[in-house]
């Protein structure tokens, strides 16, 4: 994949966390977020073994909306986050607290990141209405137009994914889209471009706008698969070839309405 990212996933309503897997060996000092709509949960009203740290970190005042990714965005071996709502960027100073960083513009849902143009950092995408900003290599970022990278049809974006689904070593880009037909998929061209490709003619297919969506190898065969949540919960398997089959029914997935949830989804080994 462009950029060598390996992606986890710590999300509500659309955050993902991301890792260059060429972080360096020194240990970021991690602090743990918990959002629940606009409410920041001490970690240690959570779970015992925890101190929270907020205050001394310097982000007793930070606010936002739904969404909050971390990321190495200046490659100095720390993890920094961006968190919507309050489009901003914070850049770990490595000695346990935080400092605003460059100004990044965005949206108020999902954030993710990922080098889109395989220069050797992050850049970055926000979402309600798609923000897409590329990592200048010196701690500023550049607003690209969606129409100029290859962007369109874009509208009401709950989530996106960065993935490589053609496994041709750029990154993609999976967009459940708020406008009919819904799906699409934007293949990276290597170059911080993109190709539109419609989700139907590779076998996805979304009824309504995805509020939630996320990218694992779930079968273990190599290539990324897509769970996606839009009114129900969808599971494509990745065939190998540039096509996906929906195989919601044959992994015994029965999510609708109500009980299909809301605002996230996300893969784990829970039982190890």
């Amino acid at each position: 994949m462009g950029g060598s990212i390996m992606f986890d996933s710590l999300r509500k309503r659309g955050a993902t966390y991301a890792l260059p897997s060429r972080q360096t060996s020194r240990t970021p000092r991690t602090v743990l977020w918990i959002i629940a709509g606009l409410v920041q949960i001490p970690v240690s009203t959570v779970r015992a073994g925890f101190t929270d740290i907020t205050s001394s970190a310097g982000l007793s005042s930070v606010d936002g909306e739904y969404g909050v990714a971390w990321a190495d965005y200046n490659n100095d071996g720390y993890l920094d986050f961006y968190i919507t709502g309050a489009d901003k960027l914070y850049r770990n100073n490595g000695n346990g607290t935080f400092s605003s960083g460059p100004s990044v513009s965005g949206d108020d849902r999902a954030v993710h990141w990922g080098d889109i143009d395989n220069d050797g950092d992050l850049d970055i995408g926000t979402t309600w209405n798609l923000y897409l900003s590329r990592n200048n290599g010196n701690s500023t970022f550049t607003l690209l137009s969606n129409s100029g990278v290859g962007i369109t049809s874009i509208n009401n974006l709950g989530d996106f994914a960065w993935m490589d689904y053609n496994l041709d070593g750029n990154l993609d880009m999976w967009a459940p889209n708020g406008s009919s037909p819904y799906a699409y998929m934007y293949a990276g061209d290597g170059d911080g471009t993109f190709t539109a490709i419609s989700g139907s003619s590779i076998g996805l297919s979304a009824s309504t706008n995805g509020e939630s969506t996320v990218t694992a190898d779930f079968d273990g065969d190599g290539d990324m698969d897509i769970l996606y949540r839009a009114g129900s919960v969808y599971l494509f398997s990745n065939n190998g070839d540039g096509t996906f089959t929906n195989v919601t029914s044959s992994a015994s997935i029965s999510l609708s309405g109500s009980s299909g949830g809301y605002n996230g989804t996300a893969f784990g080994d829970y039982d190890n």
